[in-house]
């Protein structure tokens, strides 16, 4: 059994994880296009991680470091991406304005990030494409990685956003927290690893998540938006991807 875990968690009902359904971290979406609701919810219980409520990605009040349940720091070293190597390029690249902030002022807003289509050229892989508000007393870090978990509303996929993420894994318990130097750490249940990108080509054959840099790097970007984070951990069920898959 896995120790009881400080700091962030997440928890919600799948086949995979036996646990109490909770409701979910809730965001209002400040994009034209509106979000298609998460097909299962997540309660927070968090160490507040507090942003600016005037500009995306700008400083936030990081709590204690979490160290209870999480692998040994030396071990998340070792396989931790840089937030400066993952870093996210402008939407300009594939002809996309920036987001704004709409709707109400005040509270939090996190800037979400999705991959998006260049009209010659590799497609890039993390471009800020929304801006989220938060509702008071919700995480910001736990909300905007739900909302990327959540993929492109179909007006962003229409305007030429990519990812991996959908409504297949929108709802993919989680749990993340802030470690020690500079690192943040985010643990997805073992449920991801049966969900299949979206395919725009039906002849295509399925993919998994994290197959492709992409996928990690959405990741990395959102969580990098967060003041002091340098590094950011992706595990599957408290290891590696590629040890959850049995890949190494």
């Amino acid at each position: 059994m896995r120790p009881v875990l400080r700091g962030i968690l997440i928890s919600g009902c799948t086949l995979l994880v036996v646990s109490a359904c909770g409701s979910q971290a809730a965001v209002s979406e400040d994009s034209a296009a509106t979000n298609t609701a998460a097909p299962s919810e997540a309660s927070v219980t968090a160490q507040p991680v507090t942003a600016s409520a005037d500009a995306p990605g700008a400083a936030a009040t990081p709590p204690a470091p979490a160290t209870s349940g999480w692998p040994k720091q030396s071990e998340l070293e070792r396989q931790a991406l840089s937030v400066t190597t993952y870093s996210a390029s402008a939407p300009s690249r594939c002809g996309l304005a920036p987001p704004r902030a709409g709707g109400e002022s005040g509270g939090a807003t996190v800037t979400i990030y999705f991959g998006c289509v260049r009209p010659q050229g590799a497609d890039v892989p993390a471009v800020p494409a929304r801006i989220v508000r938060v509702q008071s007393g919700n995480d910001p870090m736990s909300a905007a990685l739900r909302a990327v978990l959540s993929g492109p509303t179909d007006g962003e996929s229409r305007a030429g956003y990519l990812s991996s993420f959908s409504a297949a894994s929108a709802g993919v318990p989680f749990r993340v927290a802030r470690l020690a130097s500079g690192m943040a750490a985010v643990d997805f249940d073992r449920a991801i690893l049966a969900v299949n990108a979206p395919r725009s080509d039906p002849t295509q054959n399925p993919r998994r998540l994290f197959v492709v840099p992409m996928d990690a790097h959405q990741i990395v970007a959102t969580l990098g938006q967060f003041s002091g984070v340098r590094r950011v951990a992706i595990l599957v069920g408290g290891e590696p991807v590629c040890r959850a898959r049995g890949e190494c």
